[in-house]
């Protein structure tokens, strides 16, 4: 999940950074530097969310692992006095 931060910091700086050099008439260069951290941005936000999403599915769908703890007292009691 640490992906998710530094995509949407790549998505924003990629935009930006493409927004100067369209404005720059041809100034500065690296358009396709830019355009290279947008993509590369979306899809570590992508992952994010996938990773995201199959991780509440799996916590869901994970089976019921409750601890009856009048059997386990019970388990407990015969396994300390042991009948003579």
């Amino acid at each position: 999940m640490l992906c998710f931060v530094p995509s949407i910091l790549a998505v924003v700086f990629g935009y930006v950074s493409k927004s100067q050099i369209d404005r720059s008439s041809g100034t500065q260069t690296g358009r396709g530097l830019a355009i290279a951290g947008i993509v590369l941005g979306w899809i570590g936000v992508g992952v994010a969310l996938l990773l995201a999403v199959l991780f509440v599915i799996a916590a869901a769908t994970e089976p019921n692992t409750t601890v009856d703890t009048n059997n386990g007292i019970e388990t407990l009691r015969t396994l300390t006095h042991k009948p003579i």
